[in-house]
């Protein structure tokens, strides 16, 4: 194998590390941030059922105009 053929001195393979490292770091803080910010809580009336509303959102009373 030649000095040229090496992995580590093609430039295509230190980019796609790059881009996976960027990847994985941006995951971990969008992590990190949910756990920081919690959804509020919403006003529910009504049953539940495994956590989950048993009834619909209410409907809006009047649609939005165009």
């Amino acid at each position: 194998m030649t000095a040229q053929g090496q992995w580590y001195r093609q430039p295509t393979v230190w980019l796609g590390l790059l881009l996976l490292l960027a990847s994985i770091a941006g995951c971990a803080w969008l992590i990190v941030a949910a756990q920081q910010y919690p959804d509020p809580e919403l006003e529910l009336s009504g049953g539940k059922l495994l956590k989950m509303p048993i009834d619909s959102a209410p409907a809006q009373s009047t649609p939005p105009s165009p």
